[in-house]
């Protein structure tokens, strides 16, 4: 599968990571992803593990979310490492680094069908194969992340 990158300025002073919308609430940025249950939460390079559905492919994610975050909180790393799927195996890269009194953030996303799927079964779990839901992803952080800037 291709490796998306997509690229989005925040205009935010700072960033907490744990406090991304997608690490306890994926719900709320990826379309068709509901049943999220946290199945363990240790922070940082510890992580957070989910368990969560997602309608259109019709199955259960099982994902741990990782993130090291820079003294000045406003770069860092959020790792989201799929632990089990139907289908696929890999992970979301999504990078912080300050510029200026914003941030500039980039997702990568890396999945690859695992070994043992037959060919003939072998279907792209997103139509463009992931470059919408990412996209979409971004979006709904920085508004987010914006949101939570500009609030008292």
């Amino acid at each position: 599968m291709t490796v998306h990158n997509y690229r989005v300025l925040v205009e935010s002073s700072g960033t907490d990571f744990h406090a991304w919308p997608q690490v306890y609430h994926p719900e709320r940025s990826v379309p068709g992803i509901s049943n999220v249950r946290i199945v363990s939460d240790k922070g940082g390079v510890e992580g957070v593990e989910r368990l969560m559905f997602q309608a259109m492919r019709g199955a259960d994610i099982h994902e741990l979310v990782t993130w090291e975050t820079a003294p000045d909180k406003a770069s860092g790393v959020v790792r989201f490492k799929m632990l089990s799927d139907p289908c696929l195996e890999g992970m979301v890269l999504n990078e912080a680094m300050a510029e200026g009194g914003a941030t500039r953030v980039s997702y990568s996303m890396d999945w690859r069908y695992r070994d043992d799927v037959p060919e003939d079964q072998r279907k792209a779990p997103f139509p463009d194969g992931g470059a919408s839901a990412i996209s979409g992803a971004v979006r709904a952080m920085k508004a987010a992340a914006e949101k939570a800037a500009a609030a008292p």
